[in-house]
């Protein structure tokens, strides 16, 4: 999730091909993303702004991977790759598992 380069290669060489392939397949239902991305938010940071601020998570049981990745690197992650979706396949559906 840290390294931009990296994703984005995946998403060039792997996930762009795969969307392009399953394109117009009536039984996929949609991407997911991530599964739980808040078992990896590192809770307590301030963020900086209301968007990446996680100190209301601290004591919820989040970031039980004890990963800590922050908000900005948990929300890249996520749009990066939901814009090369829908960019390729407008009409997929793309979301997020979360609890």
């Amino acid at each position: 999730m840290k390294d931009t380069a990296k994703l984005q290669t995946f998403i060039d060489n792997a996930l762009t091909p795969m969307v392009k392939a399953l394109a117009d397949m009536p039984a996929l239902a949609g991407y997911e993303i991530i599964n739980e991305p808040c078992g990896s938010v590192l809770t307590g940071n301030n963020g900086g702004n209301e968007c990446t601020n996680t100190e209301s998570l601290s004591g919820s049981g989040a970031d039980w991977t004890n990963t800590g990745m922050t908000m900005e690197n948990i929300q890249r992650f996520i749009n990066l790759q939901t814009s090369a979706i829908k960019n390729t396949d407008p009409k997929a559906l793309v979301t997020v598992g979360i609890w």
